[in-house]
């Protein structure tokens, strides 16, 4: 079973990729994916409606498009997969490796400038 995260991140690029709106959650879709959908609607990533059973149960959501807080999410949780993931973290560490050796480099180009200059 996908996380919610993953879930999330699914719908959320499947609505900002539509090209028909709107994009309905109903019979077709799981009641997982309603209420998430429903979810998204009520925080504010998403634009659109949903109809309520009588005890208050998501049944059937209507999506008329992302927000642009939305898509700043989206952005946000895709770049947290990212770093949580093992090339998110290759990258990071070379980016340690990059600074460490720029470093290295600085000090012994300062170094050798210094005895050219006749400064050491």
């Amino acid at each position: 079973m996908k996380g919610v995260q993953s879930e999330v991140i699914a719908m959320l690029d499947r609505i900002d990729h539509a090209t028909a709106f709107p994009v309905e959650f109903q019979s077709n879709a799981s009641p997982r994916e309603i209420r998430l959908a429903s979810d998204l609607i009520d925080q504010g990533y998403l634009d659109g409606g949903h109809a309520e059973d009588e005890s208050g149960v998501p049944i059937a959501v209507a999506v008329t498009g992302i927000t642009l807080s939305g898509r700043q999410f989206l952005e946000d949780l895709m770049e947290q997969r990212f770093k949580r993931s093992a090339s998110g973290k290759l990258v990071a560490c070379l980016k340690y490796l990059g600074v460490f050796v720029l470093g290295i480099i600085g000090t012994l180009f300062t170094q050798w400038a210094a005895k050219r200059m006749g400064l050491n």
